[in-house]
Formats: structure tokens, C-alpha cells, sequence
């Protein structure tokens, strides 16, 4: 709940608070930093990249890149390096509506971004998104039909030289049955 919480706070605001002296984020855990660490010093607001309807962010194990994903199926990046030289312009790393027709009413749409532990080595980045599987978007829908979107979690391989995700390197991890209500949907890696 804290870490929805936080990244919530930090969508809304779309700007990190980083310590002048450059405190280093390195590992999957962090568990490495003292809060004392992070929290001592000065600290300015610094603009990280702007986004419409932004969902999730992630940044990558490395420690090289933050990735940031929209409502409307759009997932970006930009380099660590460039966050601290104040030049963070993102780039477009994928469309999910290239496979798939997403459903943006309520919660419905690209939600959550995962990356492998081992990112680089294992090219992995995880999607959780909904899904206009049959053809039918509305708002609410007969609980005993099969109609409705469906939510999905699949992972795609990026191409750690290029940083784009091969569409067709799709492979569906969860799916759930057809949703009935647009809201209370939606979820996170």
C-alpha cells in the first residue's frame, strides 16, 4: 500500500526530489541504503519527464533507465544519466495497441510495468493491461457472459541496444475471465 501510495504521489506530481550530493540507487532491492542516506542534505525538485495519464513507473535493476507507462498503452524510458544531467527527454519504447485494441474507460488500460531482476541479461519486461479480447468495452456488462475486456500480464522481450520491445515477443503470463464493471480492475507488477 506505501508503494502505491508513493508512486501515486509521484505521478501526480511528475517530479522527483533528489539529494544534491547524488545518492546512487543500485540492485533490485535496494536494501543496501540507509533512509538516513536518502533523506539527509539539500534537495531540490527536479523534473523528470512529463506524461499524460501516466500509470506505473520502474526503474530497471541496472540501475540504467527509468521506464514510465501510460493509460492509453504507451510505455517510456529515459537513462539514469540523464536524470542527473537534468536531461531526461523520454522515449517511446512501445505501443501496446500495436497487438492489441485496449479499453480506456474507468480503470481499464496499460496499468502496471515490471522488469527482469536480471535486466540486461534476461531482456524481460513485464505489462499488465486490459484487453478488448471480445470485442466489447462498455461500462458493464452480465456477469455470466463472455463479453467484457479481459486483464493480461505478459512479458516482452527489449532489445537492451535499441530499447524497443519486440511486438511479437508476446508471452501471455495471466489472463483473467471477461470483466463485467469498468472499474476495480486495473493492477500492478
Amino acid at each position: 500500500m506505501m508503494r502505491g501510495l508513493s508512486v501515486a504521489a509521484w505521478l501526480l506530481a511528475m517530479a522527483v526530489v533528489l539529494p544534491k550530493n547524488k545518492i546512487s540507487f543500485v540492485g533490485a532491492n535496494h536494501a543496501d541504503i540507509e533512509v538516513d542516506e536518502v533523506f539527509e542534505g539539500e534537495f531540490e525538485d527536479q523534473l523528470v519527464m512529463l506524461s499524460d495519464s501516466p500509470t506505473d513507473l520502474e526503474f530497471s535493476p541496472d540501475g540504467k533507465y527509468l521506464f514510465l507507462t501510460q493509460k492509453e498503452g504507451k510505455v517510456f524510458y529515459t537513462t539514469i544519466e540523464d536524470l542527473d544531467n537534468g536531461d531526461a527527454e523520454p522515449k517511446q519504447v512501445f505501443d501496446v495497441n500495436v497487438n492489441h485494441d485496449l479499453c480506456f474507460n474507468g480503470a481499464r488500460g496499460l496499468s502496471g510495468i515490471g522488469v527482469h531482476p536480471e535486466f540486461p541479461s534476461k531482456p524481460w519486461i513485464y505489462l499488465f493491461h486490459n484487453m478488448n479480447k471480445h470485442g466489447d468495452c462498455a461500462a458493464e456488462v452480465e456477469s455470466d457472459t463472455d463479453e467484457g475486456p479481459v486483464n493480461r500480464l505478459s512479458r516482452y522481450i527489449i532489445d537492451p541496444n535499441t530499447m524497443k520491445i519486440d511486438p511479437d515477443s508476446e508471452l501471455v503470463l495471466f489472463e483473467t475471465p471477461p470483466l463485467f464493471a469498468q472499474s476495480h480492475n486495473s493492477g500492478d507488477i
